[in-house]
């Protein structure tokens, strides 16, 4: 291998703007190439005409995946020293109003635009630090400085994104590790026929009553319009990224579509309560929306939402993404009182649930973690119930209950206070320092300065006055002046 020859990974490198980082990539000796897709994917390798070689090689990742996260990276590592450019392309988009997206969805769209991105970045980190080198690019979006209907959680996962993007920008700079966001607007390519509907979504698109069913309507086919109508491709895009990825110092932030600069422009210098009037005014329809007879689906459950997410990947969501929180076991069905608390001895003799009510499990999600509220899986016959497993448990010593405070509240009443308290000090003993204040005179006021006294001093002795108009000094005529008394 050529000396300085940097390690490239680019993730979804089988479609769209990965497919075209590929090929200019392919063409450079300077650089050797790792191109992932999932493992489904990777046919559309050599339906491009492209192979491996001595400087490509071409791997399946799933970027959700710890385990192919990981192995792809210990595989550069051991074969060419580790990453030097990262790339993080892989992405992909739900099309869905808040209210119909359901856990399952949102933690698909996070795992895959945020999740993913992080953890590689982590894992590439320790090779760049130990060589004081390398850079790491994330293909964000327009949609990562600004949102719009139904995309929310499309834009949740980019602000995420971006968020962690510009924070590792500072943490990473004392190792030389530059640090990149690509900022893309709409793009004239076929990816907007990939974005995902949500379950809810899809009811909606197909019942005109349906109370958000003009927002889907009008949205899809205006990003539809405007990616048709784009300048940007994916080439262009690519170009731009290879530019970011020779230059010495990058800026964080790179926007690569005219849309996408318009918008940060206007984000900027516009007042922020007009910018918001502004572009809701510009939504497509949106006088018609919400004057539908305004069916409501029923709210999507967990179970509702396609199965995005294997069962093989659920320990790598709840261990990478959320710290699931088990609910308690309730005390008592609805509308009953609970259960009457444990007698001294609590958990030496299990107390029997509620009639009508099954002793059961804390509720678990999809990965066999609790959390999240969400009903899981019925616990399996041989598993032992609360209350048997609250009698498993040893005897449990209560403290004693300490013994009442003494008649009148604490340890002891205090004693009265002295006849007279707080009357005036008792007088002074002979001998103390200082003297009885002289009495006051006749008339005085307790407190108040002596009264003051005229000068004795003549007038002769007096200061001379200023010039008068003929220029002689005259005498200067003042009022009687006045000292204190000090005897």
């Amino acid at each position: 291998m050529a000396a300085g020859r940097q390690t490239v990974l680019v993730t979804g490198a089988s479609t769209g703007l990965g497919l075209a980082l590929a090929r200019r990539l392919i063409g450079d000796t300077k650089h050797r190439l790792v191109l992932t897709a999932r493992s489904k994917s990777l046919p559309r390798f050599a339906a491009e005409g492209i192979a491996e070689s001595e400087g490509v090689l071409i791997r399946p990742l799933d970027v959700t995946r710890d385990e192919e996260r990981r192995r792809l990276i210990q595989e550069i590592d051991e074969r060419w020293g580790g990453v030097d450019v990262l790339i993080n392309n892989a992405g992909v988009s739900y099309r869905s109003v808040l209210e119909h997206v359901t856990e399952r969805e949102f933690l698909s769209q996070m795992l895959v635009n945020y999740v993913g991105p992080v953890e590689l970045a982590r894992l590439v980190l320790p090779s760049m630090r130990s060589k004081r080198a390398g850079r790491i690019i994330n293909v964000s979006s327009v949609g990562g400085m600004m949102a719009m209907p139904t995309m929310a959680i499309y834009s949740a996962s980019k602000f995420a994104l971006e968020g962690a993007t510009e924070s590792l920008y500072y943490e990473v700079k004392p190792w030389n590790i530059k640090v990149s966001l690509v900022q893309p607007g709409f793009i004239n390519s076929s990816s907007f026929e990939n974005v995902r509907l949500t379950a809810a979504g899809k009811q909606s698109v197909g019942d005109s009553d349906e109370a958000y069913h003009k927002h889907y309507e009008h949205m899809s086919s205006f990003i539809a319009r405007l990616m048709r109508l784009a300048f940007a491709t994916p080439d262009s895009i690519a170009r731009r990224i290879v530019d970011i990825m020779h230059r010495r110092n990058p800026p964080l932030r790179s926007l690569v579509t005219f849309d996408a600069w318009l918008f940060a422009h206007l984000r900027r210098f516009l007042p922020r309560a007009f910018y918001h009037w502004l572009l809701y005014r510009c939504l497509p329809g949106v006088r018609e929306w919400g004057t539908g007879p305004g069916k409501t689906l029923p709210a999507p459950t967990f179970a509702d939402a396609p199965t995005y997410i294997p069962p093989s990947m659920a320990p790598n969501l709840s261990a990478a993404f959320f710290r699931f929180v088990p609910n308690p076991v309730p005390s008592g069905p609805y509308g009953q009182p609970a259960p009457s608390p444990a007698p001294s001895g609590a958990f030496a003799q299990a107390q029997p649930a509620p009639p009508g009510v099954a002793a059961h499990a804390p509720s678990l999600g999809h990965s066999g973690a609790p959390g999240f509220g969400h009903p899981g899986p019925p616990p399996p016959a041989h598993s032992p119930s609360p209350t048997q497993t609250m009698a498993l448990l040893p005897p449990v010593a209560l403290p004693s209950v300490p013994p009442p405070m003494p008649s009148g509240g604490y340890a002891a009443t205090p004693p009265p206070m002295p006849s007279g308290a707080f009357a005036a000090p008792p007088p002074m003993p002979g001998g103390a320092k200082g003297t009885a204040p002289p009495p006051m005179p006749s008339g005085a006021t307790p407190g108040a300065p002596p009264p003051m006294q005229p000068d004795a001093t003549p007038a002769t002795q007096r200061p001379a006055g200023p010039l008068n108009e003929s220029g002689k000094r005259g005498t200067l005529q003042l009022a009687p002046r006045f000292s204190r008394n000090a005897g």
